[in-house]
């Protein structure tokens, strides 16, 4: 998505994306679900929607980070 021509594309890769880690998550939590104790299923589910949020966040960090480095100076070897 960083190297569409157009915003048309970033949309539509956006969008294909999206579908694609929510059809992830809802597969991994009928995973879950289904082969997990009863006694932990709730910790278990807690802890997947957690760990979810916890990368969101730290995505969004890293996000922050690298708007505050400059890149003119970089050189790849």
């Amino acid at each position: 998505m960083a190297l569409a021509p157009n915003p048309m594309l970033i949309i539509m890769g956006r969008f294909l994306v999206g579908l694609g880690v929510s059809f992830a998550s809802i597969t991994a939590l009928i995973y879950i679900v289904k082969v997990s104790p009863s006694e932990i299923r709730g910790g278990l589910i807690s802890a997947n929607c957690l760990m979810i949020t916890s990368g969101q966040f730290l995505s969004y960090i890293i996000n922050y980070g690298l708007t505050r480095v400059s890149f003119t100076n970089l050189q790849i070897n």
